[in-house]
């Protein structure tokens, strides 16, 4: 029986569609990178998506992920642009780098409660985007000193640009604004932080 499938071992490929065994508990990284594949159910044992596990898979509509995930690699969904939604399950902990960025068609996305960690950049480029639910556990809302953020005034900014807000030496930052979410409409923070 199959446990593991090593990084890369269906990137570029033609194929459209897999059935993966149960008793699978690791994917390398890249393991369906830029192949054709539509659909796919990951097995209940893994435990994280890998970093480019789906990347520029244009043709990929839908995933079905285990209850126990844990862990989003970085860039693991970057460019799926046929996906327009996706649920997270509630044992997830963490989103990584990218993880959904280029997400062209997705229209919702809610981050599960147990999420404590999220980086600015996992929506960047999802302009179909039209609400956004953050978890309770977010011990704050990113800013990375590294990047070029835009400050605005106030939570208004905030809500028609699409930004999420923090502040950081009393100055407000959107954190979204390199995300063109130029279609969202709602935005829900459940029990927002004390650094929000």
């Amino acid at each position: 029986y199959v446990e593991t499938i090593g990084a890369y071992a269906f990137s570029n490929s033609g194929i459209s569609s897999i059935s993966l065994p149960e008793t699978l508990q690791y994917m390398g990284g890249g393991v369906f990178e830029k192949s054709e594949l539509k659909f796919t159910i990951i097995p209940a044992n893994i435990k994280e998506i890998p970093a480019y596990c789906f990347r520029q898979c244009h043709n990929l509509e839908s995933v079905e992920l285990p209850a126990e995930l844990l862990t989003i690699g970085s860039y693991a969904f970057n460019e799926c642009t046929e996906i327009d939604s996706i649920n997270l399950p509630s044992a997830l902990l963490s989103i990584s780098e990218g993880a959904f960025q280029g997400c062209s068609s997705l229209k919702h996305f809610s981050i599960p409660d147990n999420v404590k960690e999220i980086h600015p950049s996992i929506l960047w480029d999802c302009p179909e985007i039209r609400s956004l639910s953050f978890g309770s556990a977010l011990d704050g809302l990113p800013v990375l000193s590294n990047y070029s953020w835009s400050s605005y005034n106030g939570f208004v900014d905030f809500l028609s640009l699409g930004g999420n807000y923090y502040k950081q030496d009393n100055y407000p930052y959107t954190t979204w604004d390199r995300t063109y979410l130029t279609g969202l409409r709602e935005v829900v923070i459940k029990d927002s932080p004390e650094s929000f």
